[in-house]
C-alpha cells in the first residue's frame, strides 16, 4: 500500500493506513453510486474485499479507482473466505460487516482482544478459532444493529477497537462515540464527512472524541488524488467560493500562534499574526520620522498597513514592543486595524482560498462569522513552563514562579477588561493543549476542522482539477440505501 500522509504531515503507520483504506472502501461499498478513490488507497487486498461483498471496481483512467457501491444493507455474502493480513483492518472490516445480514469468514490476521465483546454489544457475533484469539474469524452480522454503548473508559480503549466501534456505528441505531489519536482522527473525520456521514469531533485530553450518527443517508465521495494530505473538504471548495476563515484565540503561551501557522501551512491558507499589527504600526511611524504618541500619525500608519509590512525582522524587538504600547490605546488605530483584519480574512492576499487569524478576540470581535473558531488554552502551569523555556532559550535570566505569577495576573486583566475581553466565543471549540505536543495539537485542530459542518456542506460533491478533467466527474446522486429500498 502507498504510504498515507495525514493533513498534519505525519505518515500513518502501516496498521493505521490499512484500517483507513478498509474503512474508505467499506464506506464506498455501503453507498449507492460511484465513489472516486485516489491511487494507492484501494490496494489489492482491500479491493478484493470490496468485490467479494458486491462492489464494482474500475480504473478511473487517471491512476485512481471508481468504486460503485450497493448501499447500506445491500452487501452480498461472500462465497469464499476473505483474506485480511492486518489486525486493524480486520477489526474495521468486522465492524462494517456487523451491520449486514450475512455471514463471512475472514482468514489471515488474528482479531484484537475485545472485538467480539464490542460487536456483541451491538447484537452481532464474532467467533475466532482456537481460544478465540486466532484466525480464521467468522462474522455473523444483522441489519439494524442496536445502539452501541460507550466503553467504561473511552480514553483507554485501543485505537483498533475504537475504529471498529466507529465502523459498526455506521449501521447502528442512534449515535456511537469513540476516542482516537489526533492524527488518525483528522483522517477519519475527513473521510466520514466526505461521504456525508454525520460526525462530530471534540477534544478529549490527548485524544479526539468522534461521534457518528448511524443509519444515515450517505452520498458517494470524491477523494482528491493527494488525499488525505489534502483534506476532502478543502479539495471540494470551488473557485469563487467565499474564503474559509479560521479564528484561533487564546491566552499567551497556549500554543495558538504555532498551531495557527501550522494550520495555514498545511491547508494552503493565508496566516495573520494579529499581535504584530500594533508593532508594525508603531514602527511604521518611527521609520517615517514621526512620534508613535501622535494619534494622527499612528492612524495614518495603521490605514496604510499592508500584509507584507508584517514580515519586517525588527517587529519582534523591544523597540517595536514599546512603539506598540504607545499606539494600542488609540481608538482610531484600533478601528483601522480592525478593518485590516477583517479585510485580510475575507479577501486573503495572493489569492489564498482562506485565512487563519490568531489573537485574543478574533472569534468574538474581529470575525464573529468565522467558519471555525478554536479557543486554544492550557493550564497556567503548562503555559508558564513553555514561556519560561522560551525566555531561557533567548538567553534571559528568569524565574519560573515569577513567570507563572505574571501570567496569572495578565490572564485576569485580559479576561476582565471592558473592551474585547479574552473569552471563548459561544460557538468556539475549546482545545486544551496541556497534554499535547506541537504535532499533536496541530493534528487535533485539523480533526476538529474536518468535522465542522460549515466546512463540509459540499465535501462529497467533487472538486476542481482543471489539469486532468478525468478526475473531476459529475457527482453521482445516490444514498446509502440499495436500489429498490
Amino acid at each position: 500500500m502507498t504510504a498515507l500522509r495525514a493533513p498534519c504531515g505525519t505518515i500513518l503507520a502501516n496498521g493505521e493506513a490499512a484500517a483507513v483504506s478498509t474503512l474508505a472502501l467499506g464506506l464506498a461499498t455501503a453507498t449507492v453510486g460511484a465513489t472516486r478513490l485516489p491511487a494507492g488507497l484501494a490496494g489489492a487486498e482491500a479491493t478484493a474485499l470490496a468485490t467479494a461483498v458486491g462492489a464494482r471496481v474500475a480504473d478511473d483512467g487517471a491512476g485512481g479507482t471508481v468504486m460503485t457501491g450497493r448501499g447500506l444493507g445491500g452487501l452480498t455474502e461472500p462465497d469464499a473466505p476473505l483474506a485480511v493480513t492486518d489486525g486493524a483492518a480486520l477489526a474495521v472490516l468486522c465492524g462494517l460487516l456487523a451491520g449486514h445480514s450475512l455471514t463471512a469468514v475472514i482468514d489471515g490476521a488474528a482479531p484484537p482482544d475485545g472485538l467480539g465483546a464490542l460487536l456483541a454489544d451491538a447484537s452481532a457475533t464474532v467467533l475466532a478459532a482456537g481460544d478465540g484469539t486466532r484466525a480464521p474469524v467468522t462474522v455473523r452480522g444483522r441489519a439494524g444493529l442496536t445502539a452501541i454503548p460507550a466503553p467504561d473508559d473511552p480514553a483507554q480503549e485501543p485505537w483498533t477497537l475504537a475504529l471498529a466501534r466507529v465502523s459498526a456505528g455506521l449501521a447502528a441505531a442512534g449515535t456511537t462515540t469513540a476516542c482516537l489519536p489526533p492524527v488518525l482522527a483528522a483522517v477519519v473525520a475527513d473521510l466520514l464527512r466526505a461521504f456525508a456521514v454525520p460526525c462530530e469531533a471534540a477534544p478529549a485530553g490527548a485524544l479526539i472524541r468522534l461521534t457518528v450518527t448511524g443509519e444515515a443517508e450517505t452520498t458517494p465521495a470524491v477523494l482528491p488524488p493527494d488525499w488525505p494530505t489534502v483534506p476532502a473538504w478543502m479539495a471540494a471548495r470551488r473557485a469563487g467560493e467565499a474564503p474559509v476563515v479560521l479564528a484561533i484565540d487564546g491566552p499567551a503561551a497556549a500554543g495558538k500562534g504555532t498551531l495557527a501557522r501550522g494550520m495555514a501551512e498545511r491547508l494552503g491558507l493565508a496566516y495573520l499574526d494579529t499581535g504584530l499589527l500594533y508593532r508594525a504600526t508603531g514602527m511604521a511611524v518611527r521609520r517615517a520620522g514621526g512620534d508613535p504618541d501622535d494619534p494622527a500619525a499612528a492612524e495614518q500608519a495603521a490605514r496604510a498597513l499592508r500584509p507584507s509590512d508584517l514580515a519586517a525582522p525588527d517587529l519582534r524587538g523591544e523597540a517595536a514592543g514599546d512603539a506598540a504600547s504607545r499606539v494600542a490605546s488609540m481608538e482610531p488605530v484600533r478601528a483601522a486595524l480592525l478593518d485590516f483584519q477583517r479585510s485580510f480574512a475575507h479577501a486573503p492576499p495572493d489569492g489564498a482560498p482562506g485565512a487563519v487569524l490568531d489573537g485574543r478576540d478574533i472569534g468574538t470581535v474581529v470575525c464573529p462569522d468565522a467558519d471555525v473558531k478554536l479557543f486554544v488554552t492550557a493550564s497556567p502551569e503548562t503555559r508558564a513552563r513553555r514561556r519560561f523555556m522560551e525566555l531561557r532559550e533567548r538567553g534571559q535570566d528568569v524565574i519560573e514562579s515569577r513567570v507563572l505569577q505574571d501570567m496569572k495576573e495578565r490572564d485576569a486583566r485580559d479576561s476582565s477588561r471592558g473592551i474585547a475581553p479574552l473569552v471563548a466565543a459561544d460557538d468556539a471549540v475549546v482545545l486544551d493543549t496541556s497534554d499535547l505536543d506541537r504535532d499533536g495539537a496541530l493534528a487535533a485542530s485539523l480533526a476538529l476542522v474536518a468535522a465542522c459542518p460549515r466546512l463540509n456542506r459540499d465535501a462529497a460533491s467533487g472538486y476542481e482539477d482543471s489539469a486532468d478533467p478525468r478526475t473531476v466527474p459529475a457527482k453521482t446522486a445516490g444514498s446509502n440505501r440499495p436500489a429498490g429500498q
